[in-house]
């Protein structure tokens, strides 16, 4: 291979499997399309077998693939791809596909998933798992598959389990079901079997009243109710509505104190039925017949009876007295005779009698009887009144014991009853004290009674009393509710607070009323003044307020009804005509309404929420199909967005996630409580993917903080030097290696990089300005030797003190200038014809340099000296800036020897003021 082929050798033949993977998967030259299958069987690494497999189009290379490479991810790979295909689309490629294929659970989830037909019953001829075929059965669409996977199924508990499931899907089905079942005989069986555990379950809870509740009658009815939908159960439907009827009775006081009514009514209405026909039968009876059916019919109970039905009862009763007192006017028979009788008839009814009640009999029939004629019909009603009078004296005997009985429970109440009133329980007193009371009653005039009456009257009396301080102490709390109420009026306070404390207020009164009214009371106990206090003080807190409730009332009632008109819109939509999108976003709205239940009136709320959710549930139901592929479709991309987490191109990875993210949007709607977990997971999923871009970018920033730092250091503690270092040089030195370390950090920020400049522009400022100042300083210096050199050249000084002078000076740091010095002060004896011109010369030159006038008779000298100047830039001669100039000009006229006595007289003033004004230029 020629080293230019190295060099461009593609990244899919790399020796790294990471770079051969990430080649593989984006590489789209036409030499790598040729060799993915080559590449996908062979490659040494999974990860780019896996690579080259995802991009195989050939599937029937993808099922060889699949049955024949050992790594699981591989394996994996290819049945996935499979999966999806078989699920996406229906060629008849895939049948014979399908049958290379041996694995078991992606024949199984080809039966349930695949698009096919044909496909999904070959899986279907493949699969024996009996649970897993019930399922199927459950899920298939397709009627003549049903009946295929109905034929496999042969364990009669799938069957079972299957079969309501399937019932309102498809009825076809569900009978074959059915009669697969019967068949065996089990499905009776069964019915049967649960048909009388029900009614053993509902007569336990007769038997065992205190083990169980209402809920649990109901819930064995409801037990009942669904079996009797599906199945026969006349057999047992007689003994299980006995045994419900009587467990409702023994378990709901409500309805048992209806059915008593109820069959107190019937009584009645039967016994006025009867005297009625009494009526026809008896207008040519005797006198006794009449008697005998006024006995009957009088003293019967008529307390549980309406008006209407006593007054009827009356009447018929007072017609057939009526004939019967015009049969004893016949007989002449006194009135009052026969009232006596009357009672006595209606006293035999009683369910219990007093002893001297005979005696009380007797004598009303004595003083009566004296008046009468003794006549046959007389000698008829005496032998009735007789034999009366003995079943009287009969149950009053029988009636003995039950009356001392009475008497002894009547005294032994009494300590209860004080015990009870001690401890402050009135309710529970007085309902001891009138068992007291019905036992007196029941004892009669009985001498145990009579012995204890200063008892019986103290514990009435203590009662009394109790209750007297019970009144007087709520009147108290009666009386600080309404100050509370009247506290509030004029507040302005909220009107739904005001109603809160009237509710509050209100159910505090009846509370206290219905403590203070006690069983057996026949009189109202309310304190009417307070009460009317109370309302007053109510209504006056409540009128300011009526027009926020009426006003909010009115909007509650718009709210309800948009959501009764959302409602019917749930029951009524046409599920079939309307699409999966529309349903699942009514369902979404009406979870919304839900959430919002507190704009409708509260009486209003707890059936509106009723009503929702039975609508959800409807559309739910239809849309379950719906759901389930949404579901699948979800489920997939959260797998895919699960393997990018593994992908290394990270680039890659998260161009995929964004991809699936959108397909998100289009892969349909589940429902909202499935949706929730489903979107964490994937989120979850993709979040992996994207962590770990904040992963490398944490880790870049971490990098980046580090080089700022770095950077921020290197620029302080080169400022600090610049501030400490004296010299031109030093400072230069250190800005230098600034520049080097700056630009080998290669630092991008911006206000890093503005705060190096400044240091650089301070730091070369600062250059120039020692540079200036050290030339002065070092000019200001040679100076000094030169002023040497002219009084020893001027013979002011002697050679002896012009060297004692000179070595006192500091050395000149210019090495050539002080040479130069060196030079004339040895050869200070010497004299220069030159002097004077050059002298000029340079004078001239300082003065144009620096803009002085030169004096008149060097006009036409220095005129000279500007053309020459002139003619040398127009030429295009290099210049020197002015400070250099200034500086050698200094330089020169301090190394100028041979100085003429005369002519620095004559033009003192002018060179002190050229020097100085070059000085002066140099500090610029």
């Amino acid at each position: 291979m020629s080293i230019i082929k190295w060099f461009n050798k593609p990244k899919w033949k790399s020796k790294d499997a990471d770079v051969r993977a990430r080649a593989v998967s984006s590489d789209s030259s036409p030499e790598l399309t040729a060799q993915l299958l080559n590449i996908s069987q062979n490659d040494q690494s999974a990860k780019v077998r896996v690579a080259a497999v995802r991009r195989l189009g050939d599937y029937t290379s993808i099922v060889k693939i699949a049955e024949n490479d050992l790594d699981k991810n591989v394996k994996s790979t290819a049945y996935k791809i499979l999966q999806d295909w078989f699920s996406n689309s229906d060629t008849q490629q895939q049948l014979a596909v399908i049958q290379q294929i041996t694995a078991a659970k992606t024949i199984e989830l080809v039966a349930k998933t695949a698009k096919g037909k044909q496909l999904r019953a070959y899986c279907i001829e493949k699969i024996s798992k009996q649970g897993l075929l019930g399922d199927l059965l459950v899920n298939e669409k397709d009627k003549d598959l049903r009946q295929l996977i109905v034929a496999k199924i042969d364990k009669p508990a799938t069957l079972k389990r299957i079969v309501k499931l399937i019932k309102n899907k498809d009825k076809i089905t569900f009978k074959a079901i059915v009669a697969k079942l019967e068949g065996d005989g089990d499905i009776v069986k069964i019915t049967q079997q649960k048909c009388l555990d029900l009614c053993e379950q509902m007569e336990k809870l007769i038997h065992n009243p205190s083990l169980f509740s209402k809920d649990d009658v109901k819930a064995i009815n409801t037990k009942w109710q669904e079996l009797s939908r599906d199945n026969d159960v006349s057999e047992f439907t007689q003994r299980f509505e006995g045994a419900y009827r009587t467990a409702s009775l023994t378990f709901d006081p409500q309805q048992r104190k209806e059915f008593l009514n109820q069959q107190r009514q019937q009584k009645i209405k039967a016994k006025i039925i009867e005297l009625k026909a009494s009526l026809a039968d008896i207008k040519d009876a005797t006198w006794e017949q009449i008697q005998t059916q006024i006995s009957k019919y009088s003293g019967f109970d008529l307390s549980y009876a309406n008006d209407e039905q006593k007054d009827e009862f009356q009447e018929y009763l007072d017609t057939l007295k009526a004939l019967r007192d015009t049969q004893s006017k016949k007989q002449d028979l006194p009135e009052k005779l026969l009232a006596v009788a009357d009672k006595l008839d209606a006293a035999l009814k009683h369910k219990y009698n007093q002893p001297n009640q005979i005696t009380q009999f007797r004598k009303m029939w004595d003083t009566q009887a004296r008046e009468a004629n003794k006549n046959n019909a007389f000698g008829t009603l005496k032998t009735r009144f007789d034999k009366a009078m003995l079943k009287l004296a009969d149950k009053v005997e029988s009636s003995a014991t039950l009356r001392n009985e009475a008497a002894k429970n009547a005294v032994a109440g009494i300590e209860k009853v004080q015990n009870l009133i001690a401890d402050g329980q009135l309710a529970d007193a007085k309902i001891a004290i009138n068992k007291i009371a019905e036992n007196k009653k029941i004892a009669g005039f009985h001498q145990l009674i009579q012995q204890h009456k200063f008892e019986f009257d103290a514990v009435w009396n203590e009662l009394k009393e109790l209750r007297q301080w019970q009144t007087w102490s709520n009147d108290k709390v009666r009386i600080r509710i309404i100050a509370e109420l009247k506290d509030l009026v004029g507040t302005g306070t909220h009107p739904d607070a005001l109603l809160k404390k009237m509710k509050e207020s209100n159910q505090q009164w009846k509370d206290m009323e219905d403590h203070e009214k006690l069983e057996g009371d026949r009189y109202g106990i309310r304190n009417q003044e307070l009460y009317s206090q109370f309302r007053e003080v109510q209504q006056a807190l409540f009128e300011p307020a009526q027009q926020f409730f009426e006003k909010r009332s009115e909007i509650w009632s718009k709210e309800l009804e948009n959501f009764e008109t959302g409602i019917q819109a749930l029951h009524e939509v046409d599920l079939v005509a309307t699409t999966d999108q529309d349903l699942a976003k009514m369902v979404r709205g009406a979870v919304k309404k839900l959430r919002s239940l507190d704009k409708i009136p509260p009486k209003n709320r707890g059936k509106c929420a009723a009503k929702i959710r039975a609508g959800i549930t409807r559309i739910d139901a239809h849309l379950r199909e719906s759901y389930d592929v949404s579901s699948r479709r979800k489920q997939k991309l959260i797998e895919q967005a699960q393997d990018l987490v593994e992908l290394e191109d990270l680039d890659s990875a998260i161009e995929q996630a964004k991809a699936l993210q959108q397909e998100w949007k289009n892969a349909g709607t589940v429902q909202q409580s499935q949706e929730r977990k489903l979107w964490k997971t994937f989120r979850k999923a993709n979040d992996a993917v994207f962590n770990r871009i904040k992963v490398q970018r944490d880790q870049a920033q971490a990098e980046s903080q580090e080089l700022m730092d770095r950077a921020s250091i290197l620029i302080t503690e080169c400022e600090g030097a610049v501030k400490t270092a004296k010299s031109a040089h030093a400072i230069h030195s250190l800005i230098e290696k600034f520049k080097d370390d700056w630009h080998g950090l290669k630092v991008e920020n911006k206000g890093l990089q503005n705060k190096a400049n400044r240091l650089i522009d301070t730091g070369e400022q600062k250059v120039l300005s020692l540079a200036n100042s050290e030339t002065i300083n070092a000019l200001k210096n040679a100076q000094k030797f030169a002023n040497i050199c002219q009084d020893l050249e001027l013979a002011k000084i002697n050679q002896q003190k012009a060297q004692e002078k000179w070595d006192k000076l500091k050395p000149l740091s210019d090495k050539k200038l002080a040479a130069k010095l060196h030079q004339r002060f040895s050869a200070a004896d010497a004299t220069n014809n030159d002097f004077i011109e050059t002298a000029s010369n340079i004078l001239i030159a300082g003065e144009y340099l620096t803009g002085i006038a030169s004096p008149d008779g060097y006009k036409e000298q220095r005129l000279a000296y500007q053309v020459e100047e002139l003619s040398k830039r127009m030429q295009g001669e290099a210049s020197l800036s002015a400070t250099n100039k200034a500086r050698q000009l200094l330089s020169n006229w301090f190394v100028l020897s041979g100085a003429d006595a005369d002519f620095l007289k004559t033009n003192d003033k002018r060179i002190k003021k050229v020097i100085k004004e070059l000085f002066e230029l140099l500090k610029q």
